[in-house]
């Protein structure tokens, strides 16, 4: 398993695949060598096989969220609606137990696509924050930070999209563009696609 793990870690996936594989094989009840088994797969795109390992990982271990949660997002990726709200509705339910440990395992993207419960969001977010500021960055060093009088009036945001054209991206940021306050926030588009000189380019 440890050697399926390196191999991960330095994304030869094939070679993980077939370690986690031989791991299943000495050990069939270590569900995390199963649910690893899956994440190489899904790094592969073997959505399928993904899919099995997953749900087999949450069978040996059901308080394994992260392995309930791949098990959803590969059968989202491939449109395989079978049982799917089934299975996010017990997602959502497991997360509203509040087991922090587990919930900051499934990736907020997701949870936001199964679940309108804005407190849930927050809570998930502020775990995922208290988490990641608990890592500890060696060699570096915060840049000081600029004095007051030197801070620019306006937040300056730029937003980078291939999609600056007649294309549904651009349909739904139009709102999201019109509803900064210019006076607060200067903003900028820079385009990287085609220029079909439609009305949503300019």
């Amino acid at each position: 398993h440890q050697i399926g793990v390196a191999c991960f870690s330095m994304e030869q996936h094939p070679q993980a695949r077939e370690a986690f594989r031989k791991a299943t094989e000495l050990a069939p009840d270590m569900a995390m060598a199963w649910y690893n088994w899956g994440r190489a797969c899904e790094s592969m795109g073997c959505w399928r096989e993904a899919i099995t390992l997953f749900r087999r990982a949450f069978e040996l271990c059901p308080s394994k969220l992260n392995a309930l949660a791949g098990w959803i997002q590969c059968k989202r990726n491939i449109c395989d609606w079978t049982d799917l709200a089934l299975l996010e509705t017990l997602l959502k339910e497991r997360l509203s137990q509040g087991d922090e440990k587990e919930a900051h395992k499934v990736p907020l993207l997701l949870h936001s696509l199964i679940s309108d419960d804005m407190a849930q969001h927050l809570r998930l977010a502020m775990s995922e924050a208290q988490e990641s500021s608990e890592v500890p960055v060696l060699g570096y060093e915060h840049p000081p930070s600029h004095p007051l009088h030197q801070v620019p009036r306006r937040l300056k945001v730029a937003y980078l999209s291939y999609d600056c054209r007649d294309h549904p991206m651009a349909h739904l940021m139009v709102n999201v563009l019109e509803l900064h306050r210019r006076h607060n926030v200067e903003v900028y588009c820079y385009s990287v696609g085609p220029d079909d000189q439609s009305p949503y380019r300019r």
